[in-house]
């Protein structure tokens, strides 16, 4: 008898098992094919692009499939494209691939990693002015030559520690890190872009808590942005701007309001009326931007330009919804019944004290 309740149990145990595990495959199916679904369907258009100045950069570039440094010029552009609609500035990561104005492929889009490297890019698109104009074209120029050195860079520089570099270091020499080496004697400013980007802890996330809710109506909401710096430990406080699409905060009345973090942290408080039945907040890190890849890869036969870095804000949104206070309506019947059971409580407690 108790063999066959064990084999029950185990027969049980074990359907339920098949089932759990029948539930989580079903789950990464569905999650491997909404992620598949989503490669590949950016379509990207070369606008245009403009030349820093100077127009390229010098340096040398190390073929990995010769095996062999190559000493040149890299023309150093700022590229316009246009996503789906919309309209980015962008450079190149690989200066091997031709990109060219009137290009138009399909691309997948992710958000670069929190890294060593992409903290340096990132800290160049931050710190200085990109764009065609004609005060910031020197920028173009000395960015890209940047951005090539720190995307080439060998990761175990990067890995253990405090990184370290040596981009003076020649082909010939002892010590050099990455497959770009600009020349910093023909290209001083590409260099000096470098050096201040070393080790600098930049802000790549932002996110608030709480994230959503439901509320009574007219309830404050605290509200806290948490900026995470890619270096895994905290940089410079910057401003986060909170905005609201149907509200204020406290702290200025008004639907947009900027905080200092402190510790990496800013804070505001939402208020909205008692009509308000929705709402969206967004928090902003102010000028503060991280970066994203378009990545034409596996997309077309033709082979295009494999990745590019676009600037984008980094922001979070959080969302929250109210509810109606009102005390419910009493029925007429439910009435009279309280009153019937109140007046019964009460004639037993006038009894009991006669007695």
């Amino acid at each position: 008898m108790s063999t066959r309740k064990g084999k029950s149990v185990t027969s049980v145990l074990l359907a339920r098992n098949i089932a759990k595990a029948a539930f989580i495959f079903l789950l990464l199916l569905a999650v491997t094919t909404a992620v598949a679904s989503a490669e590949c369907e950016w379509n990207v258009t070369v606008e245009d692009y403009c030349y820093g100045t100077p127009p390229q950069t010098e340096g040398w570039l190390y073929n990995t499939a010769t095996s062999s440094w190559t000493y040149g010029t890299q023309a150093t552009a700022l590229i316009q494209l246009n996503i789906n609609g919309d309209e980015f500035d962008s450079y190149c990561i690989d200066p091997e691939t031709l990109i060219d104005i009137g290009y138009t492929f399909n691309a997948s889009i992710y958000a670069a990693e929190p890294s060593c490297k992409n903290n340096s890019i990132a800290y160049i698109l931050d710190n200085w002015t990109h764009s065609c104009a004609g005060s910031d074209l020197p920028n173009v120029s000395a960015a890209q030559s940047a951005v090539w050195y720190f995307w080439y860079l060998n990761d175990t520089f990067c890995s253990i520690g405090e990184p370290k570099y040596n981009h003076t270091a020649l082909p010939n020499q002892t010590g050099w890190e990455s497959r770009w080496i600009p020349n910093c004697t023909a290209h001083p400013e590409a260099c000096a872009f470098i050096n201040a980007s070393i080790n600098k802890s930049v802000p790549y996330k932002i996110g608030i808590t709480p994230s959503a809710g439901s509320f009574p109506e007219g309830t404050p909401i605290e509200l806290e942005a948490t900026v995470d710096y890619c270096a895994g430990e905290g940089g410079e406080e910057v401003t986060v701007v909170f905005e609201t699409d149907n509200g204020n905060f406290t702290e200025n009345g008004s639907a947009v309001y900027e905080n200092e973090t402190v510790n990496g942290i800013a804070r505001a408080t939402l208020i909205c009326n008692p009509d308000v039945e929705s709402v969206t907040v967004t928090a902003r890190a102010k000028d503060m931007k991280w970066f994203e890849i378009i990545d034409p890869t596996g997309c077309q036969e033709t082979e295009y330009q494999a990745t590019i870095s676009k600037f984008v804000n980094i922001t979070d949104d959080a969302n929250f919804s109210f509810y109606t206070r009102k005390v419910p309506v009493l029925s007429l019947p439910f009435i009279l019944f309280l009153a019937v059971m109140l007046s019964v409580i009460a004639l037993s407690a006038i009894r009991r004290s006669k007695l």
